[in-house]
């Protein structure tokens, strides 16, 4: 039997605590930090290319990506894939710490509805920050149309 478009999820939420498909040095999981929504993170370890990967089943047509995320002067530029195809970035450098941040990648479009391969990975910076840190509290995809 297989799944029709329309009978596959809208909204999809990643539990960034949960045993990852695949990481480099994403491996902190921080869950008592009262400051934070969800009460916690998983962090990276702050070097340049670390990355984390969640298999999600996507429906044919268009997506955002949204992270809930720490800011700080020491975080790096999340870039957000899809089976190893760059879909957007996200800068987590701040000139102070903040959590609970909501940045998004929006229009995604997804030509096939299937298991797919959601990374982020630290492979940039912000010119002013100090290292590639990258903070997620949480990761949700919506399908927008």
């Amino acid at each position: 039997m297989s799944i029709t478009r329309d009978r596959m999820p809208w909204l999809i939420d990643v539990n960034v605590f949960m045993t990852p498909i695949s990481h480099t040095n994403f491996n902190t999981n921080t869950a008592t930090d009262i400051n934070a929504i969800r009460n916690g993170y998983r962090s990276s370890s702050g070097a340049q290319n670390d990355s984390i990967s969640f298999d999600v089943i996507l429906a044919a047509g268009t997506w955002d990506i949204e992270l809930l995320h720490l800011k700080s002067t020491n975080h790096g530029i999340f870039s957000v894939q899809l089976d190893d195809v760059a879909q957007g970035t996200i800068d987590a450098y701040n000139a102070s710490g903040t959590y609970n941040n909501h940045s998004s990648v929006t229009g995604i479009n997804i030509s096939t509805s299937g298991k797919k391969r959601l990374t982020l990975k630290m492979a940039m910076k912000n010119a002013s920050s100090s290292s590639y840190y990258g903070r997620i509290q949480h990761i949700q995809l919506r399908r927008t149309a």
